[in-house]
């Protein structure tokens, strides 16, 4: 019977403990993942219960363990909820009918023996009493219904369960709860890893701040930790990777503000895109043998020490990106690739040693190292890309080994205190404004290897006074050395095969004198624009064209020489040279563009060769012009082409069918004496201004050439009283007659 009751007690304590985590009476596995076992007990799993990756449920206090790893069972989960609140106390119940007598009782100790009484006299037997009423059976209320415990990979599908469920992710060993028709989780354990333990997919303590991975059996197995693993945990300050570690994914620390220490092992050989991006207490950063992927420390403020190790091969796209703090790194010697912006705006680095290992250094790579004083390529690097050391305006010196082949473009632009640069043997090409903007650079050489100068390559670089370009240049860009104000003279070698680019030399203005080898081909737009202390030019003689403002505002330029090879000077090629007195034009030219020469206003005389057909607008405007000889072969004298000129007499060949407005018109009026040839059809208005003086024209065209009155210019055509027209003998009569010639017919005359 004793045995009995204790039983029953037990069962109850059982059944309460239960209902008051989670109203169930009973507790059962349903089995999704083959291989995964739940276990029950009372009390902590001893290690020799279940294999890894199974659960343990102790029923006397509601914990979880597991899943199960090499090192044990680990610390468990409570799945009993917090107490609630003691409820108010409910009204006394009606007092219910009497029931059947119990059961008697048991039989008590024999008491002590008292002293014998006297025998009383013998008593009469009383009535018998009235049975009473039968008692009522009541039954206990319905136990709770059954729950059941799920396993199974990844998050639960809505239709597994029913509510009060529980279900664990073997992937992540996070525990979720069943309400209505939905799952939501309820516990989430401190490290979420995967069965295998392999994986440490998320850190879930916000409150940890320190953590050896090799020190929690949990975390012993894991070889890759998740992206985003420990994000945005702001109390993690120290962490060791552990030992088995080999992948660090992306974002895996991403902007953790507290965390200033890390300890990368020997076997990580991957750290991920943005890693420990934006972590701003991070100092001090080892990493033995790891590939550094895209942005992995960027934004790191605060870090001041990089050693990387003899393991690592690649430092990847902006992996130290504005680590501003940034003072000293140490590159192991299996380092081969810097790529693009690898160190960018790191303004306190002030010295970094390249290893012989390096083969290639990346766009940008040091760009914005504003503290950077000096460095050495060595003999591995083949290519410095563009920008790789682009606003480095600390950077005094550079020397490149001779395995170099290529400075890319901007390479080193805007290092507005770089003085010396000594390129070695072996550069081919320096690209598109290279060193543009260097301020300080005074002098360059340029090995006998280039070839290719790039555009801008030298642009700005305002105390640059010397540079020797070597024979093997075959091309120089638009812009080389535009805006060089200290440049004195320059010599292009006859192996530069190309032209010479757009504002080549523009504005440079301490530049005296220039030799054009007979390589170049053409001088293109404002090769020379400005370059106001010119005063020699010698042009090569297999340069076709002179491009449009070639030689425009070159103020001191006193004569120049036109070689048998050009055909084309085009528009204001030589316009404002201000100090032109001499040109000498070959027998190869065939057009003269548009204001050419206009107001070179030292220019006296100038003889168009027999090789020209066209004279274009205003080519020879606001000259001082007092004798012009015109080709036989000019075809059209354009609008303006010599208005201004201060000449006397002017004979106008059999070719030129057109003169055009104004072409002629000198507001002095100094001209006495106009021929034009036989082949004239038209005179543009106002071709000629009037003369205060007696005028002779003499007109060989047979056939009237079209024009209005006062275009040979008598400003007074009704009385046409200083101008005289001599037309041939057999045309008296048409000229007379002909629209615009009637109003000179008392004053034209037969020849």
């Amino acid at each position: 019977m004793k045995r009995s009751i204790i039983i029953t007690v037990f069962c109850t304590c059982v059944a309460f403990l239960f209902w008051q985590c989670n109203k169930e009476s009973v507790v059962e596995k349903v089995e999704y993942q083959r291989g995964n076992i739940v276990h029950y007990g009372s009390g902590a799993p001893s290690s020799t219960i279940g294999e890894i990756g199974d659960y343990y449920f102790d029923l006397s206090v509601s914990d979880l363990y597991g899943a199960k790893t090499e090192s044990g069972w680990g610390d468990p989960i409570s799945l009993k909820g917090d107490r609630g609140e003691r409820g108010e106390q409910g009204e006394r119940g009606e007092e219910g009918e009497k029931g059947e007598a119990g059961d008697k009782g048991e039989k008590g100790d024999k008491g002590a023996q008292g002293d014998k009484g006297l025998i009383g006299d013998k008593g009469e037997q009383g009535d018998k009493g009235l049975k009473g009423d039968d008692g009522k059976k009541n039954n206990g209320d319905n136990g709770a219904p059954v729950t059941q415990i799920h396993l199974g990979k990844g998050k639960p599908i809505y239709y597994i369960g029913k509510e009060g469920d529980w279900y664990i992710d073997t992937e992540t060993g996070v525990l979720y709860k069943k309400y209505s028709y939905y799952w939501e989780v309820a516990i989430r354990p401190d490290f979420e890893v995967s069965a295998d333990g392999k994986i440490l997919y998320k850190c879930n303590n916000q409150s940890i701040t320190d953590i050896n991975m090799d020190d929690i059996p949990k975390l012993k197995n894991v070889t890759t930790i998740d992206q985003q693993a420990f994000k945005k945990l702001s109390s993690l300050k120290n962490i060791v990777i552990g030992k088995n570690v080999t992948t660090i994914k992306d974002k895996t620390f991403f902007r953790s503000p507290s965390l200033t220490s890390v300890v990368i092992g020997n076997s990580v050989t991957t750290i991920g895109k943005e890693a420990f991006y934006n972590c701003p207490s991070l100092k001090i950063v080892t990493i033995p043998n790891s590939n550094i992927e895209e942005s992995a420390f960027s934004a790191c403020s605060s870090l001041t020490t990089v050693n990387i190790g003899n393991g690592t091969k690649i430092i990847g796209i902006e992996a130290f990106k504005e680590c501003k703090d940034l003072k000293t790194i140490v590159m192991g010697n299996s380092v081969t690739d810097i790529k693009y912006g690898a160190f960018r705006d790191c303004v306190s680095l002030k010295s970094i040693t390249i290893p012989n290992s390096v083969t290639s250094i990346g766009s940008s790579a040091f760009g914005g190292c504003t503290s950077l004083a000096s460095v050495t390529i060595p003999n591995s690097v083949t290519s410095i890309d563009s920008g790789a050391f682009g606003d480095c305006t600390a950077l005094k010196s550079v020397t490149i080994d001779n395995s170099s082949t290529n400075i890319g473009h901007y390479a080193f632009s805007h290092c507005s205190a770089l003085t010396s640069v000594d390129m070695g043997n072996s550069i081919t090409s320096i690209g598109d404004g290279a060193f543009s903007s260097c301020k300080s650079l005074k002098s360059i050489v340029i090995p006998n290897t280039v070839t290719s100068i790039g555009d801008s390559a030298f642009g700005f670089c305002e105390s640059l006074k010397s540079i020797t370009i070597p024979n093997g240049v075959i091309s120089i860009g638009k812009k080389a050395f535009s805006y060089c104000k200290s440049l004195i003279s320059i010599t292009i070698p006859d192996s530069v095969i190309s032209s010479i680019g757009e504002e080549t030399f523009w504005d440079c203005k301490s530049l005296t004198s220039v030799n054009i080898g007979n390589g170049v081909t053409s001088i293109e737009l404002f090769a020379f624009w400005a370059c106001k202390s010119l005063t020699s030019v010698v042009i090569g003689n297999s340069v076709t064209s002179i491009g449009n403002g070639a030689f425009i505002n070159c103020a001191a330029l006193t004569s120049i020489t036109i070689p048998n090879s050009v055909t084309d000077i085009k528009y204001a090629a030589f316009r404002y040279c201000i100090s032109l007195k001499s040109i000498t034009m070959s027998n190869s030219v065939t057009s003269i563009g548009i204001r050419a020469f206009s107001n070179c206003s030292a220019l006296t005389s100038i003889t168009i060769p027999n090789s020209v057909t066209d004279i274009g607008e205003s080519a020879f405007e606001e000259c001082s012009l007092n004798a012009i000889t015109i080709g036989n072969k000019v075809k059209s004298i354009g609008k303006r082409a010599f208005f201004g000129s201060k000449i006397t007499t002017i004979s106008i060949p059999d070719s030129v069918e057109n003169i055009g407005d104004e072409a002629f018109y000198d507001g002095n009026y100094l001209l006495k004496s106009i021929t034009i040839g036989s082949g004239i059809k038209r005179i543009g208005i106002r071709a000629f201004s009037s003369s205060s003086d007696d005028r002779v024209c003499t007109i060989k065209a047979k056939t009237p050439p079209n024009m209005t009155a006062g275009d040979l210019g008598d400003n007074n055509y009704y009385t046409r009283s200083n101008i005289r027209i001599y037309v041939p003998q057999e045309s008296l009569r048409i000229y007379k007659e002909a629209e615009g010639w009637k109003y000179y017919a008392n004053k034209i005359y037969g020849i």
